[in-house]
């Protein structure tokens, strides 16, 4: 433990500087990181809304069908006259 206490104790204004710096550095790629991933997301969540919107425009078409074919089966069980 002593040790590391005389080495923080010799650390020189430069090589806080230098430390600072390489902290500095440190934050900005991790923001630029955290960025990028949170447009990522976006992107994702814009993709899921209009698969969202395309899975319920095709659920209504296929009810339509069913729809259709249930009124044509109707109509092939009543003889016409």
């Amino acid at each position: 433990m002593a040790l590391k206490r005389n080495r923080v104790q010799t650390l020189g204004v430069a090589d806080l500087d230098v430390l600072r710096e390489n902290i500095e550095r440190i934050g900005t790629a991790g923001y630029r990181v955290v960025s990028q991933i949170d447009d990522a997301i976006a992107r994702i969540e814009d993709e899921v809304e209009k698969l969202d919107a395309t899975t319920k425009g095709q659920q209504n078409d296929i009810d339509h069908k069913k729809a259709d074919l249930n009124s044509l089966r109707r109509e092939k069980e009543i003889p016409q006259n």
